[in-house]
């Protein structure tokens, strides 16, 4: 497990979704500063927040997500339910590999997809 620690803002979740691709983390859990966990065999990291990257990420589901998508990712950020970053981080990498544009789907056809 790959503890990947950023500084609780949006651009520092993206910069490390950016990172979990860039270092090929394979089982990261993300985590904000102050709720750090400790692994006994995995790696920690620690995110800096970068405009670029996080501007990357964001530029990348703008071209597969709609806007009201977009927008619903960003309040499910910010609802600050704990542990909400790793559900973010498995619907993101839904989002990049997927073939599709999901721009189209329909809520129910998306949420068919990610079950």
């Amino acid at each position: 497990m790959d503890i990947v620690v950023y500084d609780k803002s949006f651009e520092g979740f993206l910069t490390a979704v950016f990172e979990v691709y860039e270092y090929k983390f394979k089982n990261p859990v993300i985590c904000s500063d102050g709720n750090g966990r400790s692994s006994l065999f995995g790696t920690h990291h620690i995110t800096n927040t970068d405009n670029k990257k996080s501007e990357r990420v964001w530029s990348k589901l703008d071209m597969k997500l709609s806007k009201i998508s977009m927008t619903q990712l960003y309040k499910t950020f910010l609802s600050d339910i704990p542990g909400i970053e790793n559900n973010l981080i498995l619907y993101i990498q839904y989002v990049i590999v997927s073939k599709h544009n999901l721009k189209p789907l329909s809520r129910k056809e998306a949420m068919k997809n990610v079950r």
